[in-house]
């Protein structure tokens, strides 16, 4: 009897997309798919425009063309927030900060729009727990929205938005960026943890020691304004040779 393989579906789906900023082209006809349970690394020199493509995928205004599917629904002209209603998220390359607003009133509100279920003791509970696995203090939650908080503290906030959100498709902007060792091993476990079948990712780092954590099964590669899409085995050839040997 012969077993057919299956594929998974796709979660995310990219067309055609070209973009441009000032008259220059920054990315041009990227066609490539994140499958669902998958992770994908996004690399490239700097500048080469990985943050422009994450960004147009959730959701900001650029002159674009081109076509974004999110399980299997057009979304092309769907605004940030309806994006996020989806199961997307995006972390932030240089996390904002939102001063008189704190991370509890933060997670609440988007819970809200999300129409998700929640309880105040769950908000501090989930606070509490990754405040320990990070090296955070106490009471977190009462914080403003990265106020004063060094790089490394916004990036591990960051993660703490994304586990009290659940989505299901995460976008992280170098999120291992400002992390000594022991806090990118800790974010690193617990995005292992994080994923799951029904749970995709596409990460940008410079950081190879991250990956050795989330163990990317495609990496698409920008360089000269073209994305490529090559096997996991590309990863020792960059780390080794860098982006000139490709």
């Amino acid at each position: 009897m012969r077993i057919w393989k299956t594929t998974p579906p796709d979660m995310l789906r990219v067309l055609d997309l070209q973009c441009k900023a000032e008259n220059n082209t920054i990315i041009q006809n990227a066609n490539f798919i994140v499958p669902k349970g998958e992770v994908h690394a996004l690399l490239g020199p700097n500048g080469s425009g990985k943050s422009t493509l994450l960004n147009i995928i959730m959701g900001k205004e650029y002159d674009m063309s081109g076509r974004i599917f999110f399980n299997d629904k057009d979304i092309t002209d769907m605004p940030v927030y309806e994006r996020a209603k989806q199961g997307m998220f995006m972390s932030f390359q240089v996390p904002v900060e939102i001063a008189g607003v704190s991370n509890m009133a933060l997670i609440k509100e988007a819970k809200k729009h999300l129409n998700a279920t929640y309880s105040v003791r769950d908000i501090i509970d989930t606070y509490n727990e990754f405040s320990t696995k990070f090296g955070l203090g106490e009471g977190w939650y009462k914080r403003q929205v990265n106020y004063n908080a060094s790089g490394g503290e916004k990036k591990k906030n960051e993660i703490m938005q994304m586990f009290h959100l659940k989505p299901h498709f995460i976008m992280l902007d170098e999120i291992d960026s400002g992390l000594d060792v022991d806090a990118l091993t800790a974010i690193g476990s617990a995005l292992r943890d994080y994923m799951t079948a029904d749970r995709s990712a596409l990460v940008i780092s410079h950081n190879f020691k991250l990956y050795d954590f989330i163990k990317p099964t495609k990496v698409h590669v920008i360089k000269d304004g073209i994305l490529k899409t090559h096997d996991k085995s590309i990863l020792k050839k960059i780390k080794s040779q860098g982006y000139n040997a490709l």
